[in-house]
């Protein structure tokens, strides 16, 4: 959790500034409620659920490094 924004409110103020940007942010779940499982399922960034192992990790991140 962020101290002053949810996800979803960040990742809205990043694709204000900068659309690339901000389809290259990678979500980690802790149990999303309602409100913020809906915003996920929204949007085509990654999503990593709790607990991740470093292999998922990494290959997330080479994904969306490399584009996908």
């Amino acid at each position: 959790m962020m101290p002053y924004l949810t996800g979803p409110e960040f990742y809205v103020r990043a694709r204000f500034l900068d659309a690339e940007i901000a389809r290259r942010i990678l979500f980690v779940s802790g149990g999303p409620g309602l409100a913020e499982e809906r915003f996920l399922r929204s949007i085509p960034n990654v999503l990593l659920a709790k607990p991740i192992s470093y292999t998922a990790l990494l290959e997330a991140v080479l994904r969306v490094a490399a584009g996908h």
